[in-house]
């Protein structure tokens, strides 16, 4: 393991390349000809059900990696400044279609076990891309951009642009340029959400449930309703909550100091056990500071009445 986090050190665009190739290898996984080929029908229950069982799989494979280069420390449910990471819940939940069902222009009349099946699916999708692109891709990047100013802002940058661009292969997939080229643009927005939550946070756990929420709003309708879910409000909302969002994790990413991924991408205990030395020997050497000052504030006061006394005895 330590074997292959130095070499992510020594050459991190040789491993970043590796990473996104099976990223888009599994992505282009042909899970519909795989159903066909135990005799099933590509239809909703079985395509989520599948779906959710292959990236399952391939996120088992990227945790596997997050191991091995040993940024798991990103793996814990501290959610440090967690107040922080408020507003982008903000965006997420907007991505839902409040309006649209609550005015009847949508509905969604699907059973309980396909909702929980369209929801299992969304969980290990996004699951799966946080783990790859905000837990292993984002640190590379990192380490790739780390001895140049704002290395924490163009990583956000490189990392987010990558995760857009992978949706480029949707293309060989049937979809049309114009609406792939408009989740490559949002995927990149999202994803330097993601990134900039992960920072704050410390924890991969709020990206995956920032991505999770946003997807499970954005195609509810298309999964698993009907209707039109586009109006003027949900409109201006969103381009509100946007911009305001937007350019505080612009301000966030950009002031953003290297000391902050640092802790990110940590040797794990041994990055705790070390930082714990620290604390403890700058609170010693504190104390001792706040020693010698109170012995020299009492040695100041004593000298004074020394001297008075001095020159008493003289006269």
């Amino acid at each position: 393991m330590r074997k292959l986090r130095k070499d992510a050190e020594r050459a991190p665009v040789s491993n970043i390349v590796i990473i996104l190739l099976l990223v888009v290898g599994f992505a282009s996984f042909p899970i519909k000809d795989t159903i066909g080929f135990f005799g099933l029908e590509y239809t909703g229950a079985n395509r989520y059900l599948f779906t959710a069982a292959f990236r399952l799989l391939f996120l088992a494979v990227m945790v596997y990696f997050l191991f091995t280069y040993r940024f798991q420390k990103s793996l814990n449910f501290r959610f440090r400044r967690f107040y922080e990471v408020i507003p982008c819940y903000l965006v997420v939940i907007n991505n839902f279609p409040i309006v649209a069902l609550a005015t009847g222009q949508a509905q969604v009349n699907a059973s309980a076990g396909m909702w929980a099946l369209y929801l299992l699916q969304t969980l290990c999708i996004t699951a799966f891309e946080e783990v790859a692109f905000r837990g292993i891709i984002f640190p590379l990047c990192y380490l790739k951009l780390k001895k140049h100013k704002r290395a924490v802002f163009w990583a956000v940058a490189l990392s987010s642009a990558l995760f857009g661009a992978v949706h480029l292969v949707n293309l060989l997939g049937g979809a049309g340029l114009a609406p792939t080229l408009l989740q490559v643009g949002y995927s990149f927005l999202i994803g330097a959400m993601c990134a900039v939550a992960m920072l704050l946070s410390e924890s991969l756990f709020v990206p995956i449930s920032l991505h999770f929420i946003f997807n499970a709003g954005g195609l509810l309708v298309e999964e698993l309703g009907s209707g039109n879910i586009l109006n003027l409000p949900t409109v201006i909302l969103t381009v509100v909550i946007g911009v305001a969002v937007g350019t505080y994790l612009f301000y966030v990413a950009f002031g953003a100091k290297n000391d902050s991924m640092e802790k990110l991408i940590a040797y794990g205990e041994e990055a705790v056990s070390e930082n714990a030395e620290a604390n403890e020997t700058a609170a010693q050497n504190e104390g001792k500071t706040e020693d010698g000052l109170q012995r020299a504030q009492k040695s100041g006061a004593k000298k004074p009445a020394k001297d008075d006394s001095s020159d008493g005895n003289g006269e």
